[in-house]
């Protein structure tokens, strides 16, 4: 990054450099986002220090890829038997092959439930179908283009939903990413952030700062957890 003036001192410095870091974010420039948020940290302290480092950090990594929630689906009165029987038992040997990290093979048990059954079975299946887009790709640039089209329908339709559950924006943000949207995937990945570093019941400024030189410079992969079970306690 080039020698900058103009940014103010001390803490409207660092809020300063931390925005020029996102537009940097939002334009792929993520090595120059990196040197900015250093610069946001030894300038001062600002709660959009901690959001660029974070977004940044979650579009270079999954180190840090969250868990999902996923509520099995609940058959409503209407639905007969064999009807219902059908869905929970491909939602299990979805579950399952989740489970075993064998996305692939959990994404066809997902699409072996008929679509009308699957689109109507809530939003929390809804999710899963977009999640498993997305971790299915493997490079595949339309599987990640129908994931984005999931999951921000979802973001559309259900915004209580995806409130309590912001993993939503995490893997539409990814998608994004992997289609080389970086606007679209760091807005996503900024109301990520945001809704965990800031819940609807803190202030603000109770925000923790990073650590200095805390700006991530690799994208090495990692393990996480993939998938909570709400009803296996």
């Amino acid at each position: 990054v080039p020698v900058l003036a103009g940014f103010g001192e001390g803490d409207d410095a660092a809020r300063n450099y931390a925005e020029l870091a996102m537009s940097m974010i939002a334009h792929g420039r993520y090595g120059w986002a990196g040197d900015l948020i250093e610069r946001s940290q030894r300038a001062g302290r600002a709660r959009e220090t901690a959001v660029a480092l974070e977004v940044l950090t979650h579009l270079l990594t999954e180190n840090n890829e969250p868990a999902i929630r996923i509520t099995p689906p609940m058959p409503g009165p209407e639905m007969d038997r064999d009807t219902a029987e059908q869905l929970l038992e491909g939602f299990e040997s979805v579950r399952d092959s989740v489970d075993e990290r064998a996305y692939g093979a959990a994404l066809i048990a997902m699409e072996n439930i008929p679509a009308p059954l699957r689109r109507n079975s809530g939003p929390s299946m809804r999710f899963l179908y977009g999640y498993l887009l997305y971790k299915a790709a493997d490079g595949n640039y339309q599987q990640h283009r129908t994931a984005i089209q999931h999951l921000d329908e979802l973001t559309q339709t259900d915004p209580d939903y995806v409130i309590r559950h912001p993993e939503v924006y995490y893997f539409l943000a990814r998608a994004h990413d992997a289609e080389g949207n970086y606007g679209q995937s760091s807005r996503a990945m900024r109301a990520y952030v945001e809704t965990r570093l800031v819940p609807a019941n803190q202030d603000g400024d109770e925000v923790p700062e990073p650590e200095d030189g805390a700006a991530p410079t690799t994208d090495a992969p990692g393990e996480s957890p993939k998938l909570e079970h709400d009803d296996r306690g």
